[in-house]
């Protein structure tokens, strides 16, 4: 009792003394001094609050649908999944480069048809070595059998989703889904995780937090607008959304990769956010941030303004926003560079923000209300009082909402002076053969297929 005791007191202590752990902040300036001076720029986040991305291969290279985008290679379906034990090795090595809490996806393949158990083991283990898992997936395991995501959350400590929807994918369940030719015609399909993400949070009293992914070709690059639009009007489940122009890789159909490029995908999105307000969208356009290389991953952080007697509104948030936010930010990512709560109970997240309020009192006492107060007046016309009260009431809620342009390379691309800096300065790894190599190379080359003949080469001699 006594020992228990103490390390309750020991653990409270830390998080109110070092709400960010010393190793994070150590690890943050290393990556950050590692970068090209062209790249530390206001607009990098990597270095400076995140570390980096990684994700699992062999997982289950398989998949029972059969898209016209994919990065995996043509003898996938043939190929056994990676043992768990593997699967904990890469956890491990990932864990290196990610360090404290790090984003880890996993992935490779339809990683639901994993047998459960050995799901929740991985899931488990991850948190064990202090990452946190995003599960990828189209989510048609879950429609079929909704107990599957509750038995991840409940046993597998599972805390993050990802569905991914779009017109490439073949094999859908449901008719009206399996040879969508717009993503209009996908609109239900997507409410239907709307509501079954919803209800399960009702019912297991469990944090869900769902991001969706959508691969962009030159067919649907039109339908960002009305895509992004749904998912801010769900921003209460929805909290990111990624769109990921297809690139030639894997067993992608020839000649529809490599069709859309970083302008005209921003173009799209600034259109769905703002419309004709050339203002906003040159707002949207100067708000985005880097993870690594600016020609890899952008992305929009910010609010959505969700209120039923007023259209919805998106306002994006970085240090090239304005003075007060470059301020604000600067600070921000001083005291508390790499911080999170996405690891934490709920009294946990407590003790950490009283911490960093005892830390930095005068950023939380005048300089994020000073930001507040300058976001409400640009959000509505309304005066901040009465916006305040509403949000005290719960009749107005500003929604966090994420958005990403993630542009992964063929194998041409990879062979430019361009691609080879990318790949320099790449922030999303996989582990393999023992080094950590970017994703859009494991994708482009013979890595990918090699790997899969040393998995099969495995099996046969078991």
């Amino acid at each position: 009792m006594m020992l228990k005791m103490f390390r309750i007191i020991k653990k409270i202590s830390q998080l109110v003394f070092t709400p960010r752990a010393l190793d994070t902040r150590e690890e943050l300036q290393e990556k950050w001094d590692a970068l090209p001076e062209k790249l530390q720029s206001d607009q990098q986040i990597y270095g400076r609050n995140e570390e980096g991305c990684g994700a699992t291969v062999g997982m289950m290279p398989r998949c029972d649908f059969a898209c016209r985008g994919c990065y995996l290679s043509e003898s996938a379906n043939k190929v056994p999944a990676a043992s768990v034990s593997d699967i904990k090795k890469q956890l491990d090595h990932l864990r290196s480069y990610l360090g404290r809490w790090g984003n880890l996806q996993l992935t490779d393949g339809e990683v639901t048809l994993r047998p459960v158990n050995e799901l929740i083991e991985i899931l488990k283990y991850a948190r064990e070595v202090e990452l946190i898992p995003m599960l990828m997936t189209h989510g048609d395991q879950i429609r079929k059998n909704p107990e599957l995501l509750k038995t991840l959350m409940r046993e597998g400590h599972l805390a993050e989703v990802s569905f991914h929807v779009d017109i490439t994918q073949r094999g859908r369940l449901g008719d009206a889904y399996k040879n969508a030719k717009t993503e209009a015609e996908l609109m239900p399909l997507r409410k239907e995780f709307v509501e079954l993400v919803r209800t399960i949070r009702e019912e297991t009293k469990l944090p869900l937090r769902v991001a969706s992914t959508l691969t962009i070709t030159p067919d649907n690059l039109n339908e960002v607008p009305d895509v992004l639009t749904f998912y801010m009007k769900n921003s209460d489940v929805f909290r990111l959304v990624s769109f990921l122009p297809i690139a030639q890789v894997g067993r992608t159909l020839d000649g529809i990769g490599g069709g859309v490029t970083k302008e005209a995908l921003w173009g799209k999105v600034a259109e769905g956010l703002y419309k004709q307000d050339t203002s906003s969208i040159d707002r949207v356009l100067n708000s985005r941030w880097w993870m690594g290389p600016p020609d890899c991953s952008q992305f929009l952080m910010g609010f959505v303004r969700v209120d039923k007697t007023q259209p919805l509104r998106y306002y994006s948030v970085s240090m090239k926003s304005d003075e007060l936010s470059k301020k604000v930010f600067g600070y921000f990512f001083k005291k508390f560079s790499g911080i999170t709560f996405r690891a934490d109970s709920k009294l946990e997240s407590r003790f950490r923000a009283i911490g960093m309020f005892l830390s930095a009192p005068w950023l939380f006492i005048f300089q994020f209300p000073r930001l507040m107060i300058q976001t409400l007046k640009e959000m509505s016309p309304e005066p901040v009082l009465k916006q305040m009260y509403a949000l005290f009431k719960g009749t107005l809620k500003y929604e966090r909402f994420t958005i990403v342009g993630h542009h992964f390379m063929s194998e041409d691309e990879l062979k430019t002076d361009l691609g080879k800096e990318r790949l320099d300065q790449c922030v999303f790894k996989v582990s393999h053969g023992g080094e950590l190599v970017s994703m859009c190379e494991f994708n482009a080359t013979s890595l990918r297929q090699d790997y899969y003949h040393e998995l099969t080469q495995q099996h046969s001699k078991e």
